[in-house]
C-alpha cells in the first residue's frame, strides 16, 4: 500500500503546486491530475536530492519529513489560488474517455503490479541503486561512485523513488511507472483538446467533434510499446512525459506567452534531464526554437530567460554531487565527451540572455545566423549519412521498429489531415519543426546501434529506441491540430480556428 501512499502524495502535492497555472493552462480536471502526478513525483524526487547534498540521510521519518513539509510550502505558495473558482468543466466525451480507457488502464496498473523487475537494466542501474541508496541513506558511496555517477547521474530520480519505496518497505515499485503511462494518456487527450472547440454545440455535436482526438488517443494508449513501458522498470516513458508535457506547456506560452507558462515549460523541461540525461539534447531543440521565435516576438522575448533558466539550473544541479564527490575526472573519462549535456544547457542558457538583452538591430543579425547554421547543419547531415554506414543502420532500424502494425493504425488519421493547410502555419508548423528534428537527432545519436530491431515490447530493450517516446506523442499532437480534427465526421465548422490566427506565432513583432 505504500506506493499508493507515494503516489497520491505525488498527486496532491504536483496538484497545489499547478494550482497558479490553471488559468493559463487551459485544460479540464483529467489533464491537471494527471500533469500532478509527473510534477509531484519530479518535485518530491529532486527535494530528496537537494536534502541529501546538505547532509541529509533518507530515512522512514526523513522522507515522510520532506514531503510534509513540501505540501505545507506547495499549500501556503497557492492558497490565494485555490480560491478562484475558474475551471473548464468536463465534457461527455470525456467520461467516454475514461470510461472505455479504464479497461486498459487499469489493465496496466494490473500487470505493473504483478511484474517483476527483470530487465538487466533495471536490476542494477535503477532498482540496484535504488536498493542500496535506501539502505544506506545517501548517494555518497564510495563503493558504487564510479558506476553510480556514470550510470546513475541520468537517472537519480528514478533511483531515489526506489529508494523511498523501499524505505517504506515494498517491493511494488513498478506501480509508480504505470502512473506515468496514465498520466500521459490523460494529458495527451486533455491537452489536444482546445477548450473552446465544444462552446457552442449541442452534446451530441461535441461528442462527434471528439470523436478524432478519442481515436488518436486509443492510438497512443494501445501501442504495444508504449503500453509496454507502463510496467518495465526503465526511464524512457517517464521522460518522455516530460518532455511531452513540457512541450504541450511550450505550445500554450508560444500561443499566449506568460510568466507563468514560461515557468512550467522550463520546469518540466529540468524534470526530463533529471529524469533521464539524454532529454537534454531533445529540449534544447525547443528552447533554440523558442529563441529564433523570441527575435520576432517581444511577449516570448520578455519571458525567455525564466524558461531557458530552469533546466539550466537543474542540470548544473545534477552535477554537483560529482564534482564536490571528488569522482568527475572518472566520470569524465567514461564518456566521449565529458559534460556534453552539461554544456549544451549551458550554452543555450547563455544565448537566450544573449538574445534577451540585446537590441533589434543585433537580433537581426542573430535569426540570419541562425538561418545559415540550420543550413549547413542539413548539408552536414546528409553528407554524414551518405559517407557513414551506421546513419543508415540507424534509419533502418527506425524504420523497423515504427513498421509495427500498431504504430500504423494512425496512418488514415495522419494522411487526412496533412492535407489541412492549418498544420503547416503557425504553431503547427513549429510542431512539425520539431518532430522532424527530433527524428533527425535520434538518428544522429544512435546511428551506431547494430543488430536487428524486433517491434513492440522486445524493443524495449535498446536505448535508441526507447528515444523514439520522445517523437511518437509529439507527432499523433501535431496531427491532433489539425483544424480538419473536429470535421472529420461533422463535414462543417465554424470559420477560422485557433491555428489560422497563429500565422504570426501571436505577440508583436519588434
Amino acid at each position: 500500500m505504500s506506493v499508493i501512499v507515494i503516489a497520491i502524495m505525488a498527486v496532491l502535492l504536483g496538484w497545489l503546486l499547478l494550482v497558479p497555472f490553471k488559468r493559463e493552462l487551459q485544460v479540464n480536471i483529467i489533464g491537471l491530475l494527471g500533469m500532478s502526478y509527473i510534477v509531484g513525483v519530479g518535485v518530491y524526487t529532486f527535494a530528496l536530492y537537494l536534502f541529501m547534498l546538505t547532509g541529509g540521510k533518507l530515512t522512514l521519518t526523513s522522507v515522510s519529513l520532506v514531503a510534509v513539509i513540501l505540501l505545507i510550502v506547495a499549500y501556503f505558495s497557492s492558497r490565494k489560488s485555490l480560491a478562484s473558482r475558474y475551471s473548464i468543466p468536463l465534457q461527455i466525451s470525456d467520461w467516454i474517455l475514461l470510461a472505455l480507457f479504464t479497461p486498459l488502464l487499469g489493465g496496466n496498473l494490473y500487470i505493473a503490479w504483478l511484474t517483476p523487475i527483470y530487465w538487466p537494466d533495471s536490476i542494477f542501474f535503477y532498482d540496484g541503486i535504488g536498493r542500496i541508496i535506501a539502505k544506506d541513506g545517501t548517494i555518497n558511496m564510495p563503493h558504487l561512485a564510479g558506476d553510480m555517477y556514470f550510470y546513475g547521474l541520468n537517472a537519480l530520480s528514478t533511483q531515489l523513488i526506489h529508494a523511498v519505496t523501499y524505505i517504506l518497505s515494498t517491493d511494488r515499485v513498478a506501480v509508480l511507472y504505470s502512473g506515468f503511462y496514465i498520466a500521459f494518456v490523460l494529458m495527451f487527450y486533455s491537452f489536444s483538446s482546445p477548450p473552446d472547440q465544444t462552446a457552442s454545440y449541442g452534446k451530441l455535436r461535441r461528442l462527434v467533434r471528439s470523436l478524432p482526438r478519442l481515436v488518436l488517443a486509443l492510438c497512443v494508449a494501445s501501442t504495444p510499446f508504449v503500453f509496454a513501458m507502463g510496467y518495465v522498470v526503465l526511464n524512457g516513458l517517464s521522460a518522455a512525459v516530460y518532455l511531452f508535457g513540457g512541450i504541450l506547456v511550450w505550445k500554450r506560452f508560444v500561443e499566449r506567452p506568460s510568466g507563468r507558462l514560461a515557468l512550467l515549460t522550463g520546469i518540466l523541461f529540468a524534470l526530463c534531464s533529471w529524469t533521464r540525461y539524454d532529454g537534454v539534447f531533445f529540449y534544447c531543440l525547443v528552447e533554440l526554437l523558442t529563441l529564433y521565435i523570441a527575435t520576432h516576438n517581444k511577449a516570448i522575448r520578455q519571458y525567455l530567460l525564466v524558461l531557458v533558466a530552469v533546466p539550466a539550473i537543474m542540470t548544473c544541479s545534477r552535477y554537483v554531487i560529482v564534482f564536490i564527490s571528488g569522482q568527475s575526472d572518472r566520470f569524465a573519462g567514461r564518456t566521449p565527451i565529458p559534460f556534453l549535456d552539461l554544456w549544451i544547457d549551458l550554452v543555450v542558457a547563455a544565448l537566450g540572455a544573449l538574445v534577451y538583452w540585446v537590441r533589434p538591430l543585433w537580433l537581426r543579425l542573430f535569426r540570419m545566423i541562425a538561418q545559415w547554421l540550420v543550413i549547413l547543419g542539413g548539408i552536414s547531415i546528409v553528407v554524414f549519412i551518405a559517407l557513414f554506414s551506421g546513419f543508415l543502420r540507424s534509419i533502418t532500424q527506425l524504420g523497423k521498429l515504427v513498421s509495427d502494425p500498431i504504430w500504423g493504425a494512425t496512418l488514415l488519421l495522419t494522411i487526412i489531415v496533412a492535407f489541412s493547410w492549418s498544420l503547416f502555419r503557425g504553431v503547427p508548423r513549429l510542431l512539425l519543426v520539431l518532430v522532424v528534428s527530433f527524428v533527425v537527432l535520434r538518428i544522429v545519436l544512435y546511428a551506431g546501434l547494430g543488430g536487428q530491431i524486433k517491434p513492440s515490447d522486445a524493443a524495449i530493450t535498446h536505448s535508441g529506441n526507447r528515444i523514439l517516446l520522445y517523437i511518437w506523442p509529439l507527432l499523433l499532437y501535431w496531427v491532433s491540430c489539425s483544424e480538419k480534427m473536429p470535421r472529420l465526421f461533422t463535414f462543417n465548422s465554424r470559420p477560422g480556428g485557433p491555428a489560422s490566427k497563429l500565422s504570426n506565432y501571436g505577440g508583436t513583432s519588434i
